[in-house]
C-alpha cells in the first residue's frame, strides 16, 4: 500500500525518493519491490536510527492492526520534529491533528498517502514537543506504573446491571511499622499480609532508604537492606551505621535497581 501511494506520488513529483528502513518480514522478497526512487536498507542498528530520520522530509508510520501499543518509531518521529502519516485507528486516532496527519483505513488510505508525500505541511515540531513533554517523560511512566502497582481501582461487572469498583492491585511496597528506634538499630513489624522477600533471584530486592534531616537540610543518607525475609506480624532489626546525630529521621521504601520519583516517607522519628 505504501509503496503504491509512492508509485502514485512520484508520477506527479519524479524527484521523490522513499527510503525503507530496517529488515523486512522473512516471507517479503524485497527484489520484488525494488523501484526507480526506492532504497531498502535492510538491517538498522538503534544507534543508526537518529541518521535515517534526520535525512528524510517525512516519515511513514502506518499500524493495523494494532494491541494498543505505544510506537516507538512515533516516538522517535517527534523527537525528530518531522510531520508523520499514522492510521486513523485505534489509539493513534486519539493523537492530536498538530502532531500528525491521519490515514484514513480502507478506501481512499492509498490515495490520502499518496497526498501526504506531496503536499506541503505545516511544521509541527513545535506540537510534538509538547505532546512529548506532557506524555512521554520518564517519570510519568514511572508514576504510571507505581500508580497502577499501588491501588488505582479497576472497575469490574458484577451482572448485567450492576458495576462494581475494587482493588486489583499487588501492593509495590509492604506495610512496615517502626516499633521503636534504640541508639542506631531501628526495630520494624511487618503489618502487611504478605512475606517480605529480601534476596530472591531473578527480582529487585526491597531497599530501606533512612535519611536524617536537620535544619531543614539533609545530613544522612542510607540504604539498607533487611537481614532476612519477614513474613506478616514478625518483626526484625536494622542496623543503621555511621554516626546519626540530631534530627529527624524519616524512612522510605525503594526497589533495588529501580527508578524511584520523591518517595514519600512511610515513618519519621526525632532523635536526640
Amino acid at each position: 500500500m505504501v509503496l503504491e501511494a509512492f508509485g502514485q506520488a512520484r508520477a506527479r513529483h519524479p524527484r521523490l525518493r522513499l527510503l525503507v528502513v530496517g529488515d523486512p518480514a522473512p516471507n517479503i522478497d524485497v527484489t520484488a519491490f525494488r523501484s526507480e526512487g526506492i532504497t531498502f536498507t535492510g538491517y538498522v542498528a538503534d544507534e543508526e536510527f537518529a541518521s535515517h530520520y534526520a535525512a528524510v522530509d517525512r516519515l511513514v508510520n502506518l499500524r493495523y492492526p494494532t494491541a494498543g501499543e505505544t510506537s516507538g518509531t512515533l516516538i522517535r518521529a517527534f523527537e525528530a520534529g518531522k510531520p508523520v502519516a499514522v492510521s486513523d485507528y485505534a489509539q493513534f486516532a486519539e493523537m492530536p491533528n498538530d502532531c500528525v496527519v491521519k490515514i484514513p483505513l480502507g478506501e481512499g488510505e492509498v490515495a490520502a498517502l499518496a497526498e501526504f508525500f506531496v503536499r506541503d505541511l505545516p511544521d509541527p515540531s513545535a506540537a510534538q514537543r509538547r505532546w512529548l513533554e506532557e506524555n512521554a517523560r520518564m517519570e510519568l511512566t514511572v508514576k504510571g506504573y507505581i500508580d497502577a502497582l499501588s491501588g488505582a481501582q479497576a472497575i469490574l461487572p458484577a451482572s448485567a446491571d450492576k458495576i462494581v469498583y475494587a482493588s486489583q492491585s499487588l501492593p509495590l511496597f509492604p506495610r512496615l511499622e517502626l516499633l521503636r528506634l534504640t541508639g542506631n538499630t531501628l526495630t520494624i513489624r511487618n503489618d502487611g499480609q504478605s512475606t517480605l522477600h529480601t534476596r530472591v533471584y531473578g527480582f529487585p530486592g526491597y531497599r530501606l532508604i533512612a535519611k536524617i534531616f536537620y535544619n531543614g537540610g539533609e545530613i544522612y543518607d542510607r540504604w539498607l537492606e533487611f537481614p532476612c525475609d519477614l513474613a506478616p506480624g514478625e518483626t526484625t532489626t536494622v542496623e543503621l551505621p555511621g554516626t546519626l546525630g540530631s534530627g529527624t529521621l524519616a524512612l522510605y521504601h525503594a526497589m533495588e535497581g529501580i527508578p524511584m520519583l520523591a518517595p514519600e516517607a512511610w515513618a519519621r522519628v526525632a532523635i536526640q
